[in-house]
């Protein structure tokens, strides 16, 4: 069950003339300045991310990042409302049958769910590049990363704020030597460098996006016709999480939040229409 943030005040289905590709249109050239400004804030292309910002930068261009992803996963949903993908023979042959039971491992080390042999531990260690390999000119031709479909999921339970304000009872000293041994965790500063990795790889995902929305949808609805055919199996049964979107805010401080609000409304529209068709 979805619940609607920002929702229009119409009821779903009432009004049979919605004009999809315009709502679309406006929303997906509010996102693209959105993250124009963005990559001009960071001063950096998202495709050649910088080692580090300071951590100040750093943190408010998430606060921007994390509601433009969400909103664009909303258009991304709205963008394939009507969307029909058909799979080949071979890919439905192979989701029809019956997943067998998952297998022991014996390293105690899974990867994607599936039990890492005796070779692979080494080869975990190691993070997977988003460049291609080099061509036969030695030339490598950088991959852009491919843009999150899914909102994360809700961490439910408590979530500790801060430092624990529980002390422990010390009953004994400790000398000078093993006083000066325990590690001292610096002070954090907002000029702290943070690595940008990370940062740039979404970034990069989400102009990528942006540019090809078409090619979203079509993901988005070759995703829906494997998943109609692993009914009753686990997984996700939709890329939006019930509730507040990601990086939804209760009092708009910036333009993305009210893009947020318009998107999250017309996709849980678009859905329910889908659904009721």
């Amino acid at each position: 069950m979805h619940h609607a943030v920002g929702h229009p005040s119409r009821q779903p289905g009432s009004d049979t003339a919605m004009d999809w590709t315009l709502a679309i249109d406006r929303n997906l050239a509010s996102l693209r300045q959105i993250a124009a400004t963005l990559v001009a804030i960071v001063g950096l292309d998202p495709r050649q991310p910088a080692a580090t910002l300071p951590r100040q930068l750093h943190s408010a261009v998430l606060r921007i990042l994390r509601p433009a992803e969400a909103a664009l996963r909303r258009l991304i949903v709205m963008a394939a409302r009507d969307m029909v993908v058909t799979l080949t023979p071979a890919e439905r042959a192979r989701l029809a049958r019956p997943v067998p039971p998952p297998p022991a491992s014996r390293t105690g080390i899974f990867r994607n769910g599936r039990p890492a042999t005796q070779g692979e531990p080494s080869r975990l260690l190691h993070t997977p590049s988003m460049v291609a390999p080099s061509g036969p000119g030695g030339s490598a031709r950088a991959r852009p990363p491919a843009f999150a479909l899914f909102d994360p999921l809700k961490r439910f339970g408590a979530v500790r704020q801060g430092p624990s304000q529980w002390v422990p009872r010390i009953l004994f000293d400790l000398d000078a030597a093993a006083a000066a041994a325990l590690p001292i965790r610096p002070a954090t500063s907002p000029d702290d460098p943070v690595s940008a990795g990370r940062l740039g790889a979404r970034l990069s995902a989400l102009t990528t996006a942006l540019d090809d929305l078409p090619a979203q949808a079509r993901r988005l609805a070759r995703w829906r016709a494997r998943r109609a055919l692993r009914l009753g199996r686990p997984g996700r049964l939709s890329p939006l999480r019930p509730g507040p979107p990601p990086g939804h805010r209760q009092v708009p401080g910036h333009t993305v939040d009210e893009v947020l609000a318009r998107c999250h409304g017309l996709a849980i529209d678009a859905v329910i229409r889908r659904d009721t068709s």
